[in-house]
């Protein structure tokens, strides 16, 4: 039976899983890791995002990450857990498709925790930390969390440039810009709107709704005339920005994009800009 972990037990997880995420490469070379076959699986992930959930694994321990629309309530989750895989439906939220499958492989049920997770920007999503039982002495890496899952390569929940880098929540995208150290407020304009225009001062939000950022930084030549257009719609007065430190000796600009909702609920975007130049670097 898989318990609803405490913050404590939360933590200690999330550490231990770092702690062999940093060993894993070698581990790996060290021939400890056996590889559950799958058919047709070319190479092994250690993450992967798919449309209803996103995953990462080490050696030992998978952890899950399923993105939810609303705040939801333990007794309103329905979740079952067996050695060969699980069940996940939530009774007070229609929008939420159940999540069924089978594990390639099997999980220690006593060993494996979940836990909820909400906050007031918007942030909702059910964790899970799954420990995979394998032969003594070895460990295991799966091609997949569950079997004939499909990659969404039409969905990214993080991504970063030389640039910006940003993260993708239910309702909002969190971007930071890297600035000089001396931006001021004063010395940064940033605007969101259909052509560029609407937006407001520092701390401000944007008038109208529409799918453009425009920024400029003085003193910033890279942002001095930067455009670019969303790859969905958004609230602009529900958008937001301010400079923070980033801890560093320097600043970043902070910048919050409201999604627009649709008929179905607000959407996940496949990217934060239409053209994203310089990924990865």
């Amino acid at each position: 039976m898989c318990s609803q972990q405490s913050s404590n037990d939360a933590l200690a997880d999330a550490e231990a899983l770092e702690r062999e995420r940093s060993f894993y490469k070698q581990q790996e070379g060290e021939g400890k890791a056996r590889i559950r076959p799958n058919r047709g699986a070319a190479e092994v992930p250690t993450q992967r995002e798919c449309h209803q959930y996103r995953w990462f694994q080490t050696n030992e321990l998978i952890s899950v990450e399923v993105p939810l629309y609303r705040a939801c309530k333990a007794e309103d989750l329905s979740f079952v857990l067996s050695e060969g895989g699980m069940q996940i439906s939530i009774r007070s939220d229609p929008t939420f498709a159940p999540l069924a499958g089978e594990f390639p492989g099997k999980v220690d049920t006593r060993a494996s925790t979940y836990s909820l997770h909400s906050d007031g920007s918007g942030d909702h999503y059910l964790a899970l930390v799954l420990r995979k039982l394998a032969l003594p002495g070895t460990s295991e890496l799966w091609y997949c969390l569950l079997e004939g899952e499909t990659p969404a390569p039409t969905v990214r929940f993080r991504g970063a440039t030389r640039l910006y880098a940003w993260t993708q929540r239910p309702r909002v995208i969190d971007v930071a810009f890297r600035v000089p150290p001396r931006t001021t407020a004063a010395t940064t304009r940033v605007d969101f709107g259909e052509d560029g225009g609407g937006g407001g001062g520092g701390g401000g939000g944007g008038g109208g709704g529409g799918a453009r950022l425009s920024l400029s930084v003085e003193g910033c030549p890279e942002l001095t005339r930067f455009e670019r257009r969303f790859q969905g719609a958004i609230d602009a007065a529900d958008c937001f920005w301010m400079l923070d430190e980033d801890g560093k000796g320097g600043k970043e600009l902070s910048i919050q994009v409201a999604k627009r909702p649709s008929g179905a609920g607000v959407p996940w975007w496949g990217g934060l800009f239409e053209h994203e130049d310089g990924w990865g670097q």
